[in-house]
């Protein structure tokens, strides 16, 4: 029978003394004596978990409260008792864990275009400006609109509508240019624009390629018509998310340009307000000169107030 022995330790090496394990004994105690193997018993509520650290090594661990319901309800109600208590602890983990899956998918779908701007009003908010022929979905949240090939200039819309005359308009995309480009054009354009719904007037503030990348700010009488050019110049620096805005004071319209997704922006452009036309709808453009060719934009960060 394997009982406690007991040892004779001096004094000083008590903080060092470090007592052999004595063999585990399945024999029931007896004449009083107490059995190695009660003391090594695990203490209630615990169980022997593998350390990650050094997988061979088992220590005992006390359980979660919800797994501590499972062990108790085992021996007061029965083993149905504790199968529905754990079943219960599997449901909360099982959710948390499909929670984890669902951001891990969000994450990888947005990559690599995420913004820092709000994502874009759903698809079904927008109007169609000039739209035949022309392509547009709301995946990930992302709003994309596609123009057809064309030779001449026909702006492809989607417009929402704005209230009073002041307003600041944050917007991030990236344009979708064929392969097929040359340096001497044609020229492929995707953007913001103002739009008067009276006059079919629109502004159009845009990031182009036509031999290089370009920005300016156009203006057309029409969809089709193309009246003149305010603004034009080189596109500062290929980004990895375009980032442009547009902002119209009771005196002054502001164009602007940001390369961190609109944390930081640089005014590009300025006009008097109501210059050109007074718009009522502000939305994005795709526009081909191309033929052969359709040109995309998929706008990923949006953000219109007014005061």
């Amino acid at each position: 029978m394997d009982t406690l022995q007991r040892a004779s330790i001096p004094p000083a090496n008590l903080a060092s003394y470090s007592p052999k394990p004595a063999p585990v004994s399945n024999a029931p105690a007896a004449n009083g004596q107490i059995s190695v193997s009660a003391l090594r018993s695990p203490m209630p509520n615990s169980q022997p978990v593998t350390s990650p650290f050094y997988p061979s090594v088992v220590r005992h661990q006390t359980l979660p409260a919800s797994l501590s319901k499972v062990a108790s309800s085992s021996t007061a109600s029965g083993q149905s008792q504790a199968n529905q208590a754990a079943n219960q602890v599997y449901n909360v983990l099982n959710s948390k864990i499909e929670n984890l899956k669902q951001q891990q998918t969000t994450i990888i779908n947005n990559y690599p275009t995420p913004s820092l701007l709000p994502l874009p009003p759903a698809l079904g908010n927008w109007t169609q400006v000039n739209y035949g022929g022309s392509i547009s979905d709301n995946e990930n949240g992302y709003i994309y609109l596609q123009a057809p090939a064309s030779s001449a200039y026909s702006l492809r819309m989607l417009t929402l509508p704005i209230n009073g005359t002041a307003y600041t308009l944050k917007a991030s995309f990236r344009q979708l240019f064929p392969v097929s480009w040359t340096t001497s054009g044609p020229s492929y354009a995707c953007g913001l624009v103002l739009r008067n719904s009276t006059s079919g007037q629109v502004i159009f503030f845009y990031v182009s390629f036509f031999g290089g990348i370009q920005f300016g700010v156009n203006q057309y009488s029409n969809p089709t018509t193309y009246t003149g050019t305010a603004f034009y110049t080189g596109w500062p620096t290929w980004v990895n998310n375009t980032c442009i805005g547009i902002q119209e004071t009771a005196t002054t319209r502001i164009y602007s340009w940001s390369n961190d997704d609109g944390l930081h922006w640089m005014p590009a452009y300025s006009e008097p307000a109501g210059t050109f036309t007074a718009p009522d709808q502000v939305g994005i453009c795709a526009d081909s000169e191309d033929a052969a060719s359709a040109v995309g934009i998929t706008l990923n960060g949006w953000q219109l107030t007014t005061p």
